[in-house]
């Protein structure tokens, strides 16, 4: 009999385990899918000029923000470094949007994998941004596009 309580009892555990981990990954799916909606919301419109570059402390990991601020600082005076457009975009002017599509999320130990489609009257573009809870905020921590394989990486070579 003991034996069979042990039994139910871990089947009991599992199920709420289960249950638990998946409220856990529903939420962290959904506060992934606010974050990128609240960012790119700015960009769908006729005259946006917005741009993830003008405060990247508020998008960005600190990690990637200093790789953003470091190459801004490094470029010779008058002239633009080697981020030249806006990551998120993967443009130089976001007007051109249409339209948003926001994938599903896969979850990694401190973040979530998104994959973003952009549409624009002519075109499309998938950009993949890593996301990563940062002292309790969403931030991105990486991207990349089919111009870019990782703007870390980008970021972190010389010129």
């Amino acid at each position: 009999m003991p034996k069979l309580i042990a039994s139910k009892l871990s089947s009991i555990l599992l199920a709420v385990l289960t249950l638990g981990l998946s409220a856990a990954c529903t939420r962290s799916h959904l506060e992934s899918q606010a974050f990128l909606a609240n960012i790119y919301g700015t960009y769908i419109s006729e005259s946006s000029n917005s741009s993830s570059l003008q405060q990247p402390d508020q998008v960005y990991s600190k990690a990637l923000s200093a790789l953003i601020k470091n190459d801004a600082a490094s470029a010779p005076q008058g002239e633009v470094g080697k981020l030249n457009f806006d990551p998120l975009c993967s443009c130089q002017d976001p007007s051109g949007i249409k339209d948003i599509k926001i994938a599903e999320s896969s979850t990694t130990s401190n973040g979530s994998i998104n994959q973003v489609t952009l549409f624009t009257e002519s075109d499309q573009k998938v950009i993949t941004l890593t996301l990563i809870n940062e002292s309790g905020a969403l931030k991105v921590d990486d991207v990349s596009s089919t111009d870019i394989a990782s703007l870390k990486s980008y970021l972190s070579t010389a010129k």
